[in-house]
């Protein structure tokens, strides 16, 4: 459903794939139901392996050889609403933060709110 269930944000001179090392550790008490972590090409090298060490399923979507040009990848539109979404949070677009940790709550907050405003009104009033 796109949403997120953890969020780590660290400097932008720091690579995603070494970096998302972190983020399988703030997890692991949730890995019991976490079966298989999809993600970009970026996340191939350290990353992949750190989730293969933790007994995951690691998937990547792949271009055929040889195909040039704009390609649609399988699931990728997954990520990529749950990011437009995002857009509509002022404070998540904006650099506004000085400080990851903040940066990161506010990514957190962005998703309770998306969360909330599509709970269904009527299942809520029958209560």
């Amino acid at each position: 459903m796109g949403r997120i269930w953890c969020a780590y944000v660290h400097a932008a001179h720091q690579h995603d794939s070494i970096q998302g090392g972190q983020l399988l550790e703030d997890i692991s008490s949730d890995l019991c139901r976490l079966k298989k972590i999809m993600v970009d090409k970026s996340y191939r090298g350290t990353f992949a392996k750190a989730v293969e060490n933790a007994g995951l399923i690691f998937e990547s979507p792949k271009r055929k050889d040889g195909t040039r040009g704009f390609v649609v990848e399988a699931k990728r539109w997954v990520v990529e609403r749950t990011f437009a979404w995002l857009n509509f949070f002022r404070r998540v677009v904006m650099d506004y933060e000085h400080t990851p940790l903040s940066a990161q709550l506010f990514l957190h907050l962005a998703n309770i709110s998306m969360v909330i405003w599509r709970i269904d009104c009527s299942s809520v009033l029958n209560f």
